[in-house]
């Protein structure tokens, strides 16, 4: 069990004075020399434990003060053969020989060599930032003994496995053409490549996507129209799984791989203006291919909160069939979530031509499943 440590009530560390050391030392001789019984400040034993003491106070205020000189050779070992800035300083306020330091100690930490993910990260995101400006903001994610460059309709993370090649994937805040995205990409390997431990194959991807078209039924409220709730609706997906807006900070970006709850989706169309509730969310189509790619052999039909058998109550088929495993069941058979690799990121939008208002028209036929139980 991890406990916690309440910081606020630790001291600074300080010097024993010498009545302190004294007195411990003085404590020590019973366990120590027990035939020693004479303890008076006349005796000599009393005398050296006292000398002891003394000595023992000077070097241990000695040795929590460090002078200007010490720190002056610290900042020559810093430096290496040069010391020219250590020399520069001698004699300079301990305000500006500590600034030097933590300045230089900076400038040493900085990562040259790419050995950990956390490493490739860093760099990756150093080189996309320099290539595209410095208000860019990118995101990188590093995947050991993988290649990538295969990751697009790989339904297995087998079919990516590839040791001694390690892949990073780039997202930039806005999403960009395919062509400037890759320019993007070779440029951040050619500032990695270099880097790299020998043997190591590095590839930079841009993120693959799965494209999941929802369909539901909807209340609206009073005075709104069916038409104007999907568009709304349909904003409000675009905005929820796309990339992160200019004023937004990266932390609020979706993180690769996480997966799409379809308990999520209810909650951004239920806040969609024009809407009253939602029931029956759907996912209609799912692809990882071209977004506008609505093709019948894409086709689900799988409905939150019903059991359904893919292929036999819903629409399954074509490319489509190949991502079986990623629709996920919660205990009692219904679905639940979708399931993404590790290096896909998601994009949601409606399927208007599946979307029904409430007390209006009736479920459709092809996206069905059984009622559970």
């Amino acid at each position: 069990m991890r406990h916690s440590v309440d910081t606020t009530t630790i001291e600074p560390a300080r010097a024993w004075e010498f009545d302190e050391l004294l007195r411990e030392g003085m404590a020590l001789i019973p366990a120590y020399a027990p035939q020693w019984t004479n303890h008076n400040p006349a005796d000599p034993g009393i005398t050296l434990v006292e000398l002891f003491a003394y000595f023992s106070e000077i070097l241990a205020y000695r040795a929590l003060r460090i002078t200007p000189d010490a720190k002056l050779h610290f900042l020559r070992l810093l430096e290496g053969a040069d010391g020219a800035l250590a020399d520069a300083l001698q004699g300079a306020a301990p305000a500006a020989i500590d600034e030097a330091i933590r300045a230089r100690a900076l400038a040493l930490s900085q990562v040259d060599c790419a050995v950990t993910p956390r490493d490739f990260e860093q760099l990756a995101v150093a080189a996309a930032a320099e290539h595209l400006g410095e208000r860019a903001v990118v995101r990188a994610m590093c995947m050991p003994a993988t290649d990538l460059r295969r990751a697009i309709g790989a339904d297995d993370a087998s079919a990516v496995a590839a040791p001694g090649d390690v892949s990073v994937l780039l997202a930039p805040e806005r999403e960009l053409p395919q062509q400037r995205l890759d320019e993007i990409c070779h440029a951040v390997q050619q500032a990695l490549a270099p880097r790299c431990l020998l043997t190591t194959r590095v590839h930079v991807v841009g993120p693959a996507f799965l494209h999941v078209s929802v369909a539901c039924h909807v209340a609206l409220e009073p005075g709104a129209t069916l038409a104007a709730a999907c568009d709304a609706i349909d904003a409000a997906l675009r905005r929820h799984f796309g990339p992160v807006a200019a004023d937004e900070s990266i932390a609020n970006a979706r993180p690769f791989g996480r997966a799409l709850y379809l308990s999520e989706i209810a909650e951004v169309i239920d806040r969609a203006e024009g809407v009253d509730y939602v029931e029956q969310i759907a996912v209609w189509r799912m692809h990882v291919h071209d977004p506008a790619d609505d093709a019948g052999d894409a086709h689900v039909g799988i409905r939150v909160g019903l059991i359904a058998t893919p292929g036999e109550d819903t629409h399954l088929g074509g490319r489509v069939s190949l991502a079986v495993r990623r629709l996920l069941r919660d205990e009692s058979g219904a679905l639940e979530r979708v399931h993404l690799h590790p290096w896909e990121l998601v994009r949601v939008r409606l399927a208007r031509d599946a979307v029904r208002e409430i007390g209006v028209d009736a479920v459709p036929s092809d996206g069905g499943g059984r009622d559970a139980g």
